[in-house]
C-alpha cells in the first residue's frame, strides 16, 4: 500500500508488514525481501525472511502421565470414557493409526472417522476416541492406546489405559 519511491534523509526509516500464509507443509519456508535503492555499494540489499513453523505435536487428553482410568466397573457392565486428540505444532499432525493393545474387555471406536491418515490442524480441529471397558470378571486390567503420526518428536505415542484398580 506504500507508494515507491521512498526518498529517506539521514537516518530515515519506514516499515515493512509481512503476511505470511503458508500453503505448503515444508517445516522451515523461507523467502527474501529485495530493496532496490540509490546505494553506491548496495544497489540491492537482500533482508533474509524465515518464517518459523512448529513441527506437528500430539496432545492427548488424558496424558500418558495421568492415564485413562477406569474406576470399579462391576462384570457386565460397561463404562466408556473419551479420548481427546489435537495438534499443539503449527503443521498439520497426520495420524496413520489408533491401536487398541489390551483385553477383549476393553474396545475402541474413533468417532466420525472413516479411514486414515487423519489429518489435524493446529487449533482447529481434533480426534475424539471413546473408549469402553466390559469386564467379564473382576480383577485389575490394563492396556495401551497408540497412536502412530508424524509428530517427529513421538511418532508413536502410548496412552496406557487402567481398569478396576485402586489407582
Amino acid at each position: 500500500g506504500s507508494s515507491f519511491p521512498r526518498i529517506l534523509d539521514t537516518r530515515g526509516q519506514f516499515s515493512i508488514a509481512v503476511h505470511f500464509a503458508p500453503t505448503t507443509t515444508s517445516p522451515t519456508p523461507d523467502g527474501v525481501i529485495r530493496i532496490y535503492s540509490n546505494d553506491i555499494n548496495h544497489p540491492e540489499y537482500d533482508l533474509p525472511v524465515v518464517a518459523q513453523q512448529l513441527a506437528p505435536q500430539i496432545h492427548v487428553v488424558p496424558s500418558a502421565e495421568e492415564k485413562l482410568i477406569f474406576g470399579q466397573v462391576d462384570a457386565g457392565q460397561t463404562a466408556t470414557k473419551t479420548v481427546v486428540v489435537t495438534n499443539s505444532g503449527d503443521l498439520p499432525l497426520e495420524i496413520s493409526q489408533v491401536a487398541l493393545q489390551a483385553p477383549s474387555d476393553f474396545s475402541y471406536e474413533v468417532v466420525g472417522v472413516s479411514g486414515y491418515p487423519v489429518s489435524l490442524l493446529s487449533g482447529e480441529s481434533r480426534m475424539d476416541i471413546k473408549v469402553s471397558f466390559t469386564p467379564s470378571s473382576t480383577g485389575r486390567m490394563e492396556g495401551n492406546l497408540v497412536f502412530h503420526s508424524n509428530d517427529p518428536s513421538h511418532p508413536t505415542y502410548t496412552l496406557p489405559i487402567v481398569a478396576n484398580s485402586d489407582t
